[in-house]
């Protein structure tokens, strides 16, 4: 007996906690709230389920610094090789042609750093779709991309993609 106690006493404690989707709406409701042109027209149509949002390899400084000297490599490059075609002093060849050796390494570095890259998780993300009157008062249905952090406790980031009118008037 106090076992199944003990078991629905445990049910009843899960049961009652937010779910992560309830999380994610209710944090994007508030944020509404206090962003909409007229929130009492806000209706909701659909959510994504929140899925993993992972770290990418430029998001580290490494990874920053070597895109950037990946980047400064590419335009120099075409610089160097049209270049390596009208010189005809020796030294300033072969000073080119270390030039694009050295680059050359430079992405085999980045690529090889990429291959060893894990991304780790970052945070949580929904595609979230409502309907809400805009300025003009007319019905639109907006679809934007809400980031969280890990915890869902808060809003990271939003991007608003779609942006589609109502009434559709169809002719026949």
């Amino acid at each position: 007996m106090k076992k199944l106690v003990i078991a629905l006493i445990g049910i009843l404690l899960f049961s009652c906690g937010q779910s992560i989707d309830d999380k994610a709406r209710k944090l994007i409701e508030d944020e509404l709230k206090k962003t909409m042109n007229d929130f009492n027209s806000y209706e909701f149509v659909e959510m994504t389920s929140p899925d993993t949002v992972y770290t990418y390899f430029i998001d580290t400084e490494m990874g920053y610094e070597l895109y950037k000297e990946r980047m400064q490599f590419s335009t120099d490059s075409l610089l160097w090789s049209v270049k390596l075609e009208f010189v005809s002093n020796e030294n300033e060849k072969t000073d080119l042609k270390n030039k694009i050796e050295q680059g050359v390494k430079l992405v085999e570095e980045y690529n090889n750093s990429i291959k060893d890259f894990v991304p780790k998780p970052k945070g949580m993300s929904v595609d979230f779709t409502y309907r809400e009157n805009n300025e003009l008062g007319a019905k639109v249905i907006r679809i934007d991309t809400y980031y969280f952090d890990l915890e869902m406790t808060k809003i990271t980031d939003s991007k608003r993609y779609w942006l589609k009118l109502y009434p559709v008037y169809q002719t026949v």
